[in-house]
């Protein structure tokens, strides 16, 4: 079974040859700025097909053109060997054998569970009324076959970004069952995923995966994944096809193409100038040149609790990044706002800068000399429809105000001499936030940090849904701001990443610290080892 679908063609492999999916010539303009310039792609029937490429290549647009959000300037398009019109320019698009997994998840939060599982769908009795037991039942299935237990009733808007993507996924699978149902030809259908994995704990990345393979393998469906996770796609595609400037760089063997090669294609470089393991290498050198002397003390925390932390210790220096990581609810999530005031704690002492914050909410956390940068960009660290300058200026006008009014030509000029030092693109301070990509947007939410000259800076998720080009841009950005001599705070499930971009690496399980990492011993396998130990040690008792 996969997410409660009975499996039929069983051990169906892909069939070469035949094609799922061709456009040509494909062209989505937006005023003055070209997503997509003439791109011409082709998927082949039953493989599941990568998508990858920097922030602004085009891939996202892609997908929306697929959606039918868009209806692009040129080209054309064929399904499984026949002309089709683009879904957004027909009026039955709900016939097209596409099913579209969006980042954004596109749920009502407002809603129930159940709501919005059988929207449009709901079985009803002979009296006209829904069978509201039966639709119970059904969405809890189907969502157990995912590993999601939850009660259907449950408002969207309370569950994590996680269980949000997998409540999506299910629903797709749902009408996967559905275009299999009307269809003559069983697979010929086509599951198109935007950036699955992004909100996902990394502990369920892999069965996820595995539910994907099942679809494809089993169900015989073609899967075209968009993703920034290089491993993701070294591990699930067949092939996968590099874009850069809404153009097709090409379409390669996943398995003739090695690690540092993709890393490079998605960061729209050459694979002979790229190498993996050279970027943290190069930012660790930086460091230790820089961290010559005796660093100060930033941040000392001693005996922290809250709701999911029991009495943790730890310190950060100038010029240092400290990543804090554990599995999902073992209680590392909550330290940014634990710190910054927004969650309350219990007790425990928090000296920044020599100075202890008694009574910390988020306005004293700001003027003690630090900023936190929240996880999610939807929601919490930005406002989409604002512009980047009033995402970067936001609570911080003072040193653009004269006499009470805004000096509007000095902060559009800060804001895009850092646009231009963060390598924003395009750099228009006036463009609203939700219509750049994924990285520029959280590029210029560090932006805002940077604008406040802070002694700390306390990040969480910094890189959660954008491409390697961003990361490695972001990573150099942390790495100048600890040169002039602030510390960084970074928590984060993505344990790939810490190494990259950490001096030291704190890791919590069940609210409690079970080892610290420092240096060359701050590898993933080291990190996974700590998070997975059978049970908690006494505070910071571990070294591994």
């Amino acid at each position: 079974m996969v997410g409660g679908f009975a499996l039929e063609l069983k051990g169906r492999e892909m069939v070469a040859g035949q094609v799922a999916l061709e456009v040509k010539g494909l062209s989505m303009r937006f005023g003055p700025v070209t997503a997509l310039d003439g791109l011409s792609l082709k998927i082949e029937q039953g493989e599941i097909h990568g998508v990858v490429g920097h922030n602004g290549s085009g891939k996202s647009t892609f997908v929306e053109v697929l959606a039918g959000s868009h209806v692009p300037n040129d080209g054309q398009m064929e399904l499984f060997g026949n002309p089709a019109d683009f879904p957004g320019a027909s009026r039955a698009r709900e016939k097209y054998p596409l099913i579209v997994v969006h980042q954004d998840v596109g749920l009502v939060g407002s809603m129930s569970v159940v709501d919005n599982f059988r929207v449009n769908r709901f079985k009803r009795g002979a009296a006209g009324a829904i069978r509201w037991h039966a639709e119970h039942e059904l969405t809890r299935q189907r969502l157990l076959a995912l590993g999601v237990d939850i009660d259907p009733k449950t408002l969207v808007e309370d569950l994590s970004s996680s269980d949000q993507m997998l409540i999506s996924v299910a629903r797709a699978l749902m009408d996967l069952e559905e275009i299999r149902e009307r269809a003559v030809h069983k697979d010929q259908a086509i599951l198109i995923l935007d950036e699955p994995t992004s909100s996902l704990p990394s502990g369920t990345v892999d069965s996820f995966l595995d539910t994907i393979r099942d679809v494809n393998r089993n169900l015989g469906t073609t899967v075209i994944i968009v993703s920034h996770n290089p491993r993701e796609i070294m591990s699930l595609s067949h092939r996968f096809s590099a874009l850069k400037n809404g153009l097709l760089v090409g379409t390669y063997v996943t398995g003739q193409v090695n690690y540092p090669e993709l890393a490079a294609l998605m960061a729209g470089q050459s694979g002979k100038d790229f190498e993996a393991s050279g970027h943290a290498g190069e930012l660790r050198s930086r460091a230790r040149i820089s961290n010559s002397q005796e660093p100060a003390k930033v941040l000392s925390v001693s005996n922290l609790i809250g709701r999911r932390v029991k009495g943790i210790d730890f310190e950060v220096s100038a010029g240092e990044i400290v990543g804090i990581t554990g599995l999902l609810g073992s209680g590392y999530e909550d330290i940014p706002y634990l710190l910054c005031g927004s969650q309350a704690r219990e007790s425990g002492q928090v000296v920044l800068k020599d100075k202890e914050l008694h009574k910390t909410n988020p306005r004293s956390f700001k003027e003690a000399g630090a900023v936190l940068l929240p996880g999610d960009r939807q929601l919490t660290s930005g406002i989409q429809t604002a512009t980047v300058r009033e995402n970067m200026t936001m609570g911080h006008l003072s040193p653009f105000t004269k006499r009470g009014l805004l000096r509007h030509r000095k902060e559009r000029h800060t804001v895009a001499g850092m646009m231009g030092r963060l390598r924003i693109s395009p750099e228009n301070p006036d463009r609203p936030l939700n219509e750049f990509s994924g990285g520029q947007q959280q590029k210029s939410l560090i932006g805002r940090c940077l604008l406040r000259s802070a002694s700390l800076i306390v990040i969480d998720e910094p890189c959660t849904g954008i491409d390697v080009g961003a990361r490695n841009e972001i990573h150099s950005t942390l790495r100048e701001i600890t040169n002039s001599g602030s510390a960084v705070v970074i928590t984060s499930c993505q344990y790939e990443e810490l190494p990259m971009i950490c001096d030291r690496v704190v890791v919590l399980q069940s609210g409690q610290v079970v080892g610290e990492l420092s240096g060359d011993e701050v590898t993933e396998e080291r990190i996974l080892k700590l998070c997975y130990m059978d049970a908690p040690q006494s505070s910071q008792e571990s070294k591994v």
